[in-house]
């Protein structure tokens, strides 16, 4: 949407482009392709460095996320795409209806203490994702040791019908965890599989 807009000149220079957004390209996204002819693929992942752990059926229900992210809302077509932040407080609820341990290591200015608060009074746990995500072994450790991964997806990804997964889910789901994963346009071989 950037570069269709003007707002940037990435895509230049390249004989092939990739995408992790799945639907890119298809009729039902959103996102423009700016005349390329995209591949899209799955987040890669290497099993060998992500080995299963046992599922902890008391466990708690993890992310890592950033609340906002280094860049703003975005209009075009007349539509605004929003941030995570817009997304998520649809689910402000979701601990108190299922009575479920939610953890998260979210990334959010401590300036914005009416999120902080609202987060904190519907029973989100929340950690420093500096703490948890600090080096490569300690990031490991907080995925295989949550019972599942809770991914909610930037408000863009979700309107503009993307196909997009988080690489944290790829680690949460080659780790043996399950991942409750806000749908952005999943391909149908990924709901066929139910690995959502």
């Amino acid at each position: 949407m950037w570069q269709a807009l003007g707002l940037c000149r990435t895509f230049h220079g390249h004989d092939s482009y990739i995408t992790i957004g799945s639907n890119i390209g298809r009729p039902e996204c959103e996102i423009p392709t700016c005349g390329i002819d995209w591949i899209t693929t799955p987040q890669p992942v290497v099993l060998d460095l992500w080995p299963q752990q046992l599922v902890r059926p008391t466990g708690k229900i993890t992310s890592i996320v950033s609340w906002r992210g280094p860049f703003g809302p975005i209009e075009y077509n007349g539509r605004s795409y929003g941030l995570r932040v817009h997304e998520f407080r649809r689910f402000l609820d979701l601990p108190q209806q299922t009575g479920r341990t939610f953890e998260l290591a979210l990334d959010i200015h401590p300036t914005e203490t009416v999120d902080l608060a609202r987060l904190v009074d519907h029973g989100w746990s929340l950690v420093d994702p500096r703490q948890v995500a600090c080096d490569p072994d300690a990031y490991q450790r907080y995925v295989q040791n949550s019972w599942a991964e809770f991914m909610v997806a930037k408000e863009m990804y979700v309107k503009a019908n993307s196909g997009w997964v988080s690489d944290r889910s790829i680690c949460y789901l080659a780790s043996g965890k399950p991942v409750l994963a806000q749908e952005t346009g999943f391909p149908t071989s990924i709901r066929r599989a139910r690995a959502w």
